[in-house]
């Protein structure tokens, strides 16, 4: 069954990202790909991290009160809450992730059809190799597809919009403190000028090579802020490599594409969502001198690592075919999401990561008979609100239509 799993699996990814290339879409394996994605990611139940956050949910729903879930873990308080609600319904973990692996492809499918992208070649992309990680890293996942969603607020020019970002980000890091880093991106309501923005590179450029400066002693610098702060030792421990380099170079294999070559695009809409993708890659710069620390801060260039794909996709569609444009865009893209495998591979023995997901599986090695009915019951909950919440934003948007129509 497992030799079966992985055949269906890579050969789903292989025709998604096939038919991107050729520029064609395909709504049926897309869908097909979303299925396999959400079993695979949802019923792991073996692997580096899964065991932590199964235990943890065990040991939030067994306390009495949520105070004392609160003093149960050092997860933080928004998804411990999560938990707390979820084990006092009566879910298992599973039927708890499940809520959360639809409320991750919701956002991520949401994201798609708001930057117009042809969803294959992403969800190709996607499952070739950040959905491992986010299969094992629970709380990261979701704040990334958090993430990913607000960043159309940063192109809504409405007062609000700032309003709506600092909530979708305020709900993040309640997930994972890590998501505080993305306020930064309303630099992007601020800085309106070509100029602000080469700045900003400058400034980030600056940085990189005064951390490379002082690399030797930096080490006991983050030691001593460690100790004035009182805390941080488990982000800040570990020793310093050379991966920063290839955190470096693959945030500039992503970046420079949409640099050179936005100036090419006719279709205006797309034009400034590139644009505003250039942007969000530019501020994002400025924490690299965080990857000289450890490998725990390379998660911050992950987690756009689909908003990536999303701008240089959008790139190479507008791009005629047979250019040296389009062909190098295409090149940045795949060499991106290889170059994060290929390091990962070296960095995190990913092997055992993919592994983990592929052959520790609910679904198709030793599922529960007695729980089968309430994953269906939650899956199809689940599927009620996503298209209630559908059909009424759609009829908002039909009214809002016809109330310009009549002013």
């Amino acid at each position: 069954m497992t030799t079966i799993a992985y055949l269906i699996f890579y050969l789903i990814c292989a025709l998604n990202i096939v038919w991107g290339i050729r520029k064609r879409k395909s709504n049926a394996l897309y869908a097909v790909a979303l299925v396999v994605v959400f079993i695979l990611m949802t019923f792991n139940y073996f692997g580096p991290d899964i065991e932590v956050y199964r235990l943890t949910y065990e040991l939030v729903g067994n306390s009495s009160n949520l105070k004392s879930a609160f003093a149960a873990t050092y997860m933080e308080k928004g998804y411990t809450f999560l938990m707390f609600c979820a084990s006092k319904m009566g879910l298992n973990f599973y039927a708890f992730r499940i809520i959360l692996t639809f409320v991750c492809l919701i956002l991520f499918t949401s994201s798609i059809k708001y930057y117009k992208v042809n969803p294959n070649i992403i969800i190709g992309l996607y499952m070739s190799y950040i959905f491992f990680f986010d299969t094992i890293q629970l709380r990261n996942c979701i704040i990334q597809f958090i993430i990913l969603f607000a960043t159309r607020y940063l192109l809504d020019k409405s007062k609000l919009s700032i309003i709506k970002y600092i909530i979708c980000i305020s709900i993040a890091g309640s997930i994972h403190v890590l998501s505080w880093l993305f306020l930064s991106l309303l630099l992007i309501k601020i800085v309106k000028t070509k100029i602000g923005y080469q700045r900003i590179f400058l400034l980030a450029a600056s940085l990189f090579v005064i951390c490379l400066l002082i690399q030797p002693i930096l080490p006991q610098i983050i030691d001593a802020i460690v100790k004035f702060l009182k805390r941080g030792s488990g982000y800040f421990d570990g020793t310093i490599s050379y991966g920063f380099w290839a955190v470096m170079a693959l945030h500039m294999l992503g970046l420079i594409p949409l640099y050179w070559y936005n100036n090419k695009i006719t279709n205006e809409t797309s034009k400034a969502k590139i644009n505003l993708i250039l942007k969000i890659e530019i501020i994002v710069g400025l924490f690299l001198p965080f990857c000289f620390i450890n490998n725990n801060f390379n998660r911050i260039f992950r987690n756009i690592l689909v908003l990536d794909t999303i701008g240089l996709t959008l790139l190479y569609e507008n791009l005629k075919k047979s250019t040296e444009a389009n062909d190098v865009t295409l090149a940045a893209l795949l060499l991106l999401v290889g170059g994060w495998l290929g390091t990962d591979l070296l960095r995190y023995e990913a092997k055992k990561i993919i592994g983990s997901v592929m052959e520790y599986n609910l679904i198709y090695t030793h599922i529960n008979l007695g729980e089968i009915g309430q994953y269906f019951i939650v899956i199809l909950i689940c599927l009620f609100i996503s298209f209630a919440v559908k059909k009424m934003l759609s009829f908002h948007k039909e009214q809002h239509k016809k109330e310009i129509k009549c002013a």
